[in-house]
């Protein structure tokens, strides 16, 4: 074969045979590039289309039968025991029969027992809300309100939703003057209206926040990948945006619960409202929740601060009056905490520590206290119950006594919340970790803190960790966000490399080590 049959452009002169090449090549990198960027920079995002119906209807399944929370006490009314009413004092409906309760049921069911028993046991307030006419299954029942009308979502598009026997659920509050709702359930929707999109507008104009539970009857008639698609992200938005937290599901066929999402298939989910930062929650699983993913999603959030100390990080710096360290030889600096004092000190004053250790490190606390800072240390220590204590240490510029007092966590999370403001918590615990974050968590101390930082491990995919220890993992992190506070700084930690943790069979596991940072975003 001839050169010029093996190139198009050999017969050109040679600056339009380069010229021509350059236009081909180009394209061409770019393509190769883009292709290495993404295979390289592979970053979790929530939401996002699977490629198709299958994958959809798992990723939706997944995340309409994993707990948000752990509802530990119950009321089950009427015949309806696909509806428990969760009673958890944090977030229990007040039935006393002084209280004004209110419950709207959106569209009509075949049973209304739990609205029956409800208005006459408990004096609630039940406003029944469908286009037929359902007021002969709850005739003679004080406390009944049945209005005629079909609710679709508040779509600005559409122009007649509060015209024609049909309105927004945002007109019918305003006007009955409800500024609340004990119980919104939601059973079906009339008029063509999806459901989801009936929840999305709910979700975007707020109103789910008015209601402090919640049920939904969720009803797959069709696996179709956008449809599906659409309702998954309703559902993660009605836990991301509207604190709506999932404590119970069932289904009118066992079959539609198991891995493959069925057509035809009726959902009965249970929401109860964010009861704040204090109670353990889940978040919902990464995608399918398989390790791979939960791992994606937790090594994703550390390496990605989501905040900036806009000014001066402390630590890992030349500026040994500043930098949060040991000042002794040859160690190396593992903390960064945000300064925002002119005048060079590394916190605000006045200044408290709190440090959660196994072991006293007093060259760190001496370099606090020559910042005028009262340093406060607690050596975790286990009694032969195994049961957990500390050792606090007191430690300030006048006061440098060697005793301590042994003290439980309730006693130790009580004297602390006696102090006020809290500088900085510090927590270095390895393999206690989790466990003293948890405590400190469920404690309510960090809404008093300016800064957290924390070491934590975590077992390397590759050890076979479960699947749940990791989306715990995550969510204990994004709890520390609830009280106010962002991570401003995350690196792997030097350090693992000395570390060996064995698992239940005495095996060594890989361990991954970061060291992060939390600051509160209104000191910003």
């Amino acid at each position: 074969m001839s050169p010029a049959l093996m190139c198009p452009c050999s017969s050109r002169s040679p600056w339009r045979r380069k010229k021509n090449c350059l236009l081909v090549a180009i394209p061409v990198m770019a393509i190769i590039a883009f292709m290495q960027m993404i295979e390289v920079d592979q970053v979790y995002s929530p939401l996002h289309p699977l490629s198709d119906a299958k994958s959809e209807a798992k990723r939706l399944l997944n995340i309409m039968t994993h707990y948000n929370y752990q509802c530990n006490m119950s009321l089950q009314v009427g015949n309806a025991s696909i509806w428990p009413i969760c009673m958890d004092k944090v977030v229990a409906l007040n039935l006393d029969e002084k209280h004004k309760n209110i419950l709207y049921t959106i569209g009509s069911v075949s049973d209304y027992s739990l609205e029956r028993s409800l208005a006459a046991n408990y004096s609630f307030s039940t406003y029944l809300v469908s286009l037929s006419d359902v007021s002969g299954q709850v005739h003679g029942i004080s406390n009944m309100h049945v209005i005629r009308s079909a609710i679709v979502a508040n779509d600005p598009a559409d122009f007649s939703r509060n015209t024609y026997h049909q309105r927004t659920l945002n007109d019918l509050l305003a006007a009955q003057g409800h500024s609340h709702i004990d119980l919104l359930r939601i059973m079906s929707t009339g008029r063509n209206v999806e459901m989801w999109q009936l929840l999305y507008f709910l979700i975007k104009d707020d109103l789910v926040t008015k209601a402090y539970q919640l049920h939904l009857s969720v009803y797959i008639d069709k696996l179709d990948d956008e449809y599906l698609y659409n309702w998954y992200r309703t559902l993660y938005q009605l836990f991301t945006r509207s604190g709506m937290y999932l404590y119970h599901t069932s289904s009118h066929d066992p079959l539609c619960l198991q891995v493959t999402l069925m057509e035809s298939c009726v959902y009965f989910l249970s929401f109860v409202r964010n009861p704040g930062p204090k109670v353990s929650i889940l978040y919902p699983p990464a995608d399918y929740g398989t390790e791979e993913q939960e791992d994606l999603r937790l090594f994703d959030y550390l390496d990605s601060p989501q905040v900036s100390c806009k000014q001066r990080t402390i630590g890992e710096t030349e500026e040994k009056s500043l930098q949060f360290t040991s000042s002794a030889p040859k160690t190396k600096t593992v903390w960064q905490i945000c300064s925002r004092e002119s005048d060079g000190r590394a916190v605000r004053q006045p200044c408290s520590i709190v440090r959660f250790r196994l072991n006293r490190e007093e060259t760190i606390e001496e370099d606090f206290v020559r910042n005028n800072c009262i340093v406060y240390t607690a050596i975790l220590s286990d009694r032969r119950n195994q049961e957990k204590i500390l050792h606090l240490y007191n430690r300030s510029p006048t006061y440098n006594k060697k005793n301590y007092k042994i003290m439980s966590f309730d006693d130790v999370f009580h004297f602390l919340g006696t102090l006020g403001s809290i500088s900085l918590i510090e927590v270095d615990v390895p393999d206690n970790e989790w466990f003293v974050l948890g405590e400190i968590l469920n404690s309510g101390i960090l809404q008093n803190i300016t800064q957290l930082v924390a070491g934590i491990l975590m077992e390397d995919k590759t050890s076979g960790v479960h699947p749940l220890v990791l989306r715990s993992h995550y969510s204990q992190l994004k709890r520390i966000e609830l009280y106010g506070l962002g991570l401003f700084y995350s690196r792997h930690d030097w350090r693992c490399e000395k570390l060996n943790k064995k698992d239940l069979n005495g095996m060594n596991v890989g361990v991954w080590c970061y060291r992060v940072g939390y600051v509160r975003l209104q000191d910003l």
